[in-house]
């Protein structure tokens, strides 16, 4: 069996069960999966909460959140990074009055793109999209410059180890740089601040299925699509609903500059 088809008939399995009220998706996935792992949901009247983002087209997600609502169900998204301490610093110290006016903040991922990956330009608007999603939570109102971009070599000729540098100006004059690295040998989130009187770090490694593992029910991978039981207050139903067009919106301006840069 392969990876997809493990994951997708577990996660038929848990919303197909009556004592599930909500899915948490805790590992990283494929957009497949998340749209199959959501569209199950959604259909099937149960809330969903995420620590990814799916590579959905403007008509994709109006028609994804109108089903949503129908069956007034929740689907949001959660980074694992902001559970941490250190994160609430962060947000705090830029949401004060000099906060985003000086200062270094860093976003550095690190992920796996294997050979058989068939669909690897999904994987990188995905990481920028999830990147987009943790600099809006921590400055939902922010305004960036065209970014610069930085790389190893071009997406289509990368090599193990490649970065991807992709770099912002803050109105206010924060300097915003993602850092995203290649086949490191790890999967893992990085946030960073340095300003002058701060020095804020948390760091969040994630799972993976590593390549030519036995696929099985009993992979950790399968089992971090873990079973809650339940029920979000209605009060919460589709908050994230404008930040998610934000950052369609954003990272099509990214993925445009990439393209002038010659790196896609």
């Amino acid at each position: 069996m392969t990876d997809f088809m493990c994951q997708k008939k577990k996660i038929e399995e848990l919303i197909n069960n009556d004592d599930v009220d909500c899915i948490i998706m805790t590992s990283t996935c494929s957009d497949e999966l998340l749209k199959f792992a959501i569209q199950m949901a959604v259909t099937a009247g149960k809330d969903i909460l995420l620590n990814d983002i799916p590579n959905y087209s403007e008509s994709e997600l109006k028609e994804v959140l109108k089903k949503a609502i129908f069956h007034d169900t929740l689907i949001n998204y959660s980074q694992p990074l902001s559970f941490d301490y250190q994160f609430n610093q962060i947000k705090t110290s830029l949401m004060s009055k000099r906060g985003t006016e000086t200062g270094l903040l860093r976003i550095v991922t690190h992920r796996i793109l294997e050979t058989e990956n068939q669909l690897p330009f999904n994987t990188l608007r995905n990481t920028i999209a999830k990147n987009i999603e943790l600099l809006l939570s921590l400055i939902p109102d922010v305004v960036l410059s065209n970014p610069a971009i930085q790389y190893s070599h071009p997406f289509t000729k990368r090599a193990d180890g490649d970065v991807l540098m992709i770099n912002f100006r803050q109105e206010g004059g924060l300097l915003i740089s993602f850092e995203i690295f290649f086949n490191t040998g790890k999967v893992s989130d990085k946030l960073s601040l340095k300003q002058c009187n701060n020095r804020y770090e948390v760091e969040k490694n994630l799972p993976f299925n590593e390549r030519n593992q036995e696929i099985n029910q009993n992979n950790f991978i399968v089992e971090q699509l873990d079973q809650f039981v339940l029920r979000l207050g209605s009060n919460t139903k589709l908050a994230k609903i404008n930040q998610w067009s934000r950052a369609n919106e954003l990272t099509d301006k990214v993925i445009k500059q990439l393209n002038t840069y010659g790196y896609i």
